[in-house]
């Protein structure tokens, strides 16, 4: 396996946790903004942990976003059509 397809792999699987915490906390807490706005404060603290610092990434609170209200939209109309 090449060096990008390992790397393709390890995002997809971080994303892949990252999903699953969303509902997890969706799920547990229902659609508490505080709960999503600590799994994103939570990230960024791991994050510097790691490597020091995690100045230029951007874009997880729009996907955290916009993963949780899917996944409300999922449940409010997928699941309730039936």
């Amino acid at each position: 396996m090449s060096l990008r397809s390992q790397n393709k792999n390890a995002v997809s699987k971080v994303f892949e946790l990252i999903d699953q915490e969303i509902k997890s906390r969706i799920n547990d807490y229902g659609y508490d903004l505080g709960q999503l706005a600590k799994l994103y404060f939570d990230f960024f603290e791991q994050l510097k942990f790691r490597v020091g610092a995690s100045a230029g990434f951007t874009g997880l609170s729009e996907y955290i976003i916009l993963k949780a209200i899917l996944e409300y939209l999922e449940k409010k109309f997928v699941y309730n059509v039936q």
